[in-house]
């Protein structure tokens, strides 16, 4: 029964939060639609139609662009070129109704990949190349936990897509790409959700990100989790010490939270999982409580595995292979 009670909250929990997000995600768009990543991904599409794509990460046609279109505070381009490629479609709509377009195909996109990724044994489908800095540790601790296949996987559909983007937007555009990731301002940008938000900014946090990046992939090599939870462990971590991170982001929470239900779970693990969740209202005004709830959740998974251990070595060689 108690059991139940924790799901039945954790899923109103989910669903009023979801509608939340849904509906200041309506009101930001109509008010402010540069403000969006959809807003620096139509911009650069528009640049890069009209310019070329050699200048997809060039500020001075997005500059002319945001003030030719009366935008305010419309970002720089962050992302790998596959998020401008997808965008130029909605060039043919204008700003805020292609932003909304976006938003209600994502939430599509989302529902599909759950239901993708609920079978069991099917995590080989589970890939991300459009933003690689929300899960850039999956694939190594999928591989230290022994998962070869699907690792290799990703990082075959990750190199190919690489290459694929140098194709289209040259080596001037990569050497842009590459400045802005690597400059002083993107390095050093406060993330309060983030380890930096816990040691600061600068070498601190490198070396920060250099302990949790070590000791996930050792983690993985002692404990070989199932996939689920190398899975689970490796998106928290990715979150944790991402370079860039959008609140909106922590939609990948929901990964994570939901493997925490599955069956055969303890129940302390739904509760800090549930908990994890609910600070997705703090991640703004106190984003330090969503950085600890993160890597609290990663730790809980963790626990628990140590704990089934018993358990899962009695098993069938065969229940546990990797691959």
């Amino acid at each position: 029964m108690r059991s139940r009670l924790i799901r039945i909250a954790a899923a109103v929990a989910m669903f009023e939060l979801g509608l939340f997000v849904a509906g200041y995600l309506v009101y930001w768009i109509v008010a402010r639609p540069g403000d969006l990543d959809f807003g620096s991904q139509y911009g650069a599409a528009y640049v890069a139609v009209h310019h070329g794509w050699s200048h997809l990460y060039d500020l001075q046609p997005l500059h002319e662009f945001e003030a030719a279109n009366h935008l305010d505070g419309l970002a720089p381009f962050q992302h790998p070129p596959p998020d401008a490629w997808l965008a130029v479609p909605f060039l043919l709509l204008p700003l805020r109704w292609a932003a909304l377009v976006w938003q209600a195909l994502l939430l599509a996109a989302l529902i599909a990949a759950a239901f993708v990724v609920s079978p069991a044994r099917r995590w080989d489908r589970t890939l991300t190349v459009l933003k690689p800095q929300l899960t850039l540790l999956v694939a190594p601790i999928l591989l230290a936990a022994g998962y070869r296949k699907t690792a290799v996987t990703a990082v075959v559909v990750m190199a190919a897509m690489a290459l694929a983007s140098v194709a289209v937007i040259g080596l001037s555009g990569t050497r842009d790409y590459i400045a802005f990731l690597t400059s002083p301002d993107a390095l050093n940008h406060p993330m309060p959700w983030t380890v930096k938000g816990l040691v600061g900014a600068g070498t601190l946090s490198f070396a920060a990100t250099a302990v949790v990046v070590v000791a996930a992939i050792a983690i993985a090599v002692r404990l070989r989790p199932p996939p689920d939870v190398t899975l689970a462990v490796g998106i928290l971590a990715s979150l944790f010490v991402a370079q860039h991170l959008n609140v909106g982001d922590f939609v990948l929470w929901l990964l994570p939270v939901w493997l925490a239900f599955r069956g055969g779970r303890p129940w302390w693990l739904r509760a800090v999982a549930v908990l994890t969740w609910m600070t997705g209202w703090l991640v703004v005004g106190t984003p330090i409580v969503s950085a600890l709830c993160d890597v609290a959740l990663a730790v809980a998974f963790v626990v628990a595995t140590v704990q089934a251990r018993p358990t899962r070595q009695r098993q069938p060689i065969s229940a546990t292979s990797s691959g």
